[in-house]
């Protein structure tokens, strides 16, 4: 992904990017694009664990209807099927 460059986006004055130095703004950007990058990594890994609880029908629709797993919040967080539009 091309990206500008820092001082392309972020004025720079004396040194600081905002209220932190250039080298610190650095070590944040470094963290916050691994934490992106494991997010990212996460979600592939989550729909790999759900297919596996309910694989795909054979027309590739979605599970059965009676599987209640993702809508139970098991994995600690909020039902992992209230994003997908309704079953018709």
């Amino acid at each position: 992904m091309d990206v500008p460059a820092d001082n392309e986006r972020v004025g720079k004055v004396g040194g600081t990017i905002g209220q932190v130095t250039a080298e610190r703004y650095e070590q944040l950007v470094a963290k916050a694009r691994e934490l992106v990058e494991s997010m990212s990594q996460a979600q592939f890994v989550l729909g790999d664990l759900a297919l596996e609880i309910e694989p795909m029908n054979p027309a590739h629709t979605g599970g059965t209807k009676d599987t209640q797993w993702g809508s139970s919040g098991r994995c600690g967080s909020s039902p992992m099927t209230s994003a997908w539009p309704p079953r018709r």
